[in-house]
């Protein structure tokens, strides 16, 4: 569609989208990778999406600390290192995600990167919401077949959201919460061996 009213370069990625795309970790700035001009300067991306880092994209050669990201209009990044998310929002809570890169208004002129902006989820006139879970764990991983073991990984990504109307303030309204873990999965390995050891014991002679 051609823009008659400004010359700012933009992407938009609707609900329906940002609800079929895969983002690693489930960290909304892996939005950022997807449009053109985007390179990825940290290989380790799972530590970074553990972590509330902003700065493992530059935009258009811009420096990765460049990027100005905002939540419904509200700054989302941490002042003293403006490369820290103050909130990592979860995808289930997005309405629709606009990335500008050229050309965009003055009012979005705080950094000279690209201006990142996530409009949430509203509330509707039924209640309604929902649980999820996201698992990632070595116990259901295949080994590489050059890998003599396995590595390590877990990973839980857990939350909630709900919605509705109040009928006092005749207003509408949206919450939710996330949490997250991550670490290592020696106690996962340790049960796999003693599974195994007493399937070996168990057998009929």
């Amino acid at each position: 569609m051609l823009n008659a009213m400004s010359g700012e370069i933009a992407h938009v990625i609707d609900q329906e989208q940002g609800d079929n795309l895969t983002l690693n970790g489930r960290s909304y700035a892996e939005f950022l990778t997807l449009i053109p001009g985007a390179v990825v300067t940290n290989p380790d991306q799972f530590g970074t999406l553990t972590s509330l880092s902003a700065t493992s994209q530059s935009i258009n050669g811009h420096r990765t600390n460049q990027n100005s990201l905002t939540v419904d209009g509200v700054g989302n990044l941490d002042n003293g290192s403006n490369g820290s998310l103050i909130n990592n929002v979860s995808p289930d809570f997005l309405q629709e995600v606009k990335i500008q890169t050229s050309n965009f208004s003055a009012q979005y002129g705080r950094s000279a990167g690209a201006a990142f902006n996530i409009g949430t989820k509203y509330g509707t006139n039924a209640l309604h919401g929902g649980a999820f879970e996201y698992l990632r764990n070595d116990a259901v991983d295949a080994r590489n077949f050059f890998s003599p073991n396995l590595t390590d990984l877990r990973y839980n990504d857990w939350g909630y959201y709900l919605a509705a109307r109040s009928r006092r303030t005749d207003s509408s309204s949206s919450s939710g919460r996330t949490g997250r873990r991550s670490g290592s999965n020696r106690r996962h390995r340790g049960l796999r061996c003693r599974l195994r050891r007493w399937l070996e014991t168990s057998e009929p002679a």
